[in-house]
């Protein structure tokens, strides 16, 4: 049963958040403590969500990409709901290297079709081609180029040289911050002393105390930088007695970090994640129980000026891509 406590422990999943300056993994002791909850409900809990399939075991994670020089963009589509179920099958088991996530959104009747959003990973250039690979792959599906947009992470200043010199290597294949990158994406729950055996080659001489120092202090300037997020997938199919909405704020000149706030106090009772790395939008996904508490909802946005985009039926995640390859 979705409750209170579900919702805080999804919200928690999400890191680094405000505050958040240092390394240091959602586990289910740091969320009893910030929650005030005992750890046994909290752990109990997660492992609920966990076996009913409403988040897997892992955090997915996501990477900045203005810092390692790729570039994202945000495309939709449309196909038949037959053609849209068979595109989401091949993305859970063998995605195209391009897909970051993919997004299968029911629009309802009359229409005998399904809105697919996805994220893509690859030079502008390049677009086309994805576009094309994916068009042959799935007769039927139809890219609506018109409302693919290029979306840009946040980009925070070096506040020191050694946060300047991480940045920097963060656009060196094969630099140390891109290993510690690639050793967190295969495993979201890994520990500084898991990360710093996979990350400093066998028989490199070198203290294992100073290099355990240096994979944490890089750790820490990353998580200052935002150079990544960690965050819950959520599959809205196992939600039994509410329903999940995809709500997305167009920033437009608007503070991004203000802008949130509001958000998150307008819908304090309501949201359960959000992504809020970047610079053009909000998304977020929220809950109801009623088509008169969902009205509600986006009424409250509505009187607070906000421009918006919103779906009521969705379900999608993230493909696992390595995107540095």
């Amino acid at each position: 049963m979705f409750n209170n406590l579900t919702r805080d422990i999804l919200r928690e999943l999400h890191f680094p958040q405000d505050g958040d300056d240092r390394f240091q993994i959602p586990t289910e002791s740091s969320i009893s403590r910030k929650l005030g909850v005992s750890f046994s409900r909290v752990s109990r809990r997660m492992r609920e969500m966990r076996e009913s399939g409403l988040i897997p075991e892992r955090l997915s994670m996501t990477i900045n990409t203005v810092y390692v020089g790729i570039s994202k963009f945000i495309t939709m589509g449309i196909a038949p709901k037959e053609v849209a179920r068979t595109m989401e099958e091949i993305m859970r088991r063998n995605p195209p290297r391009f897909v970051e996530s993919f997004y299968r959104v029911n629009t309802g009747p009359p229409h005998n079709s399904n809105l697919v959003v996805m994220e893509i990973i690859n030079d502008e250039r390049n677009l086309r081609d994805n576009f094309e690979f994916l068009t042959l792959k799935f007769p039927g599906f139809q890219v609506l180029e018109e409302m693919t947009v290029k979306v840009s992470p946040e980009s925070i200043k070096p506040s020191n040289e050694y946060e300047a010199k991480v940045l920097s290597n963060l656009r060196i294949q094969g630099s140390l911050e891109r290993r510690i990158l690639k050793a967190l994406w295969e495993d979201t729950s890994s520990t500084v002393p898991a990360i710093t055996d996979k990350v400093y080659p066998r028989g490199k001489m070198m203290n294992h105390n100073k290099k355990y120092r240096t994979v944490k202090r890089i750790l820490d300037a990353m998580v200052r930088l935002r150079a990544f997020w960690f965050f819950p997938t959520i599959n809205s199919s196992y939600l039994d007695d509410c329903t999940m909405f995809s709500l997305t704020v167009l920033l437009g000149s608007r503070d991004r970090r203000e802008t949130l706030r509001i958000l998150k106090e307008l819908l304090k009772d309501e949201y359960v994640m959000f992504r809020d790395y970047y610079s053009e939008m909000i998304p977020m996904g929220c809950i109801y129980h009623s088509r008169r508490e969902y009205e509600q909802i986006l009424e409250k946005i509505r009187k607070e000026g906000l421009e918006f985009v919103v779906y009521e039926d969705f379900n999608g995640f993230t493909t696992g891509n390595w995107p540095l390859e």
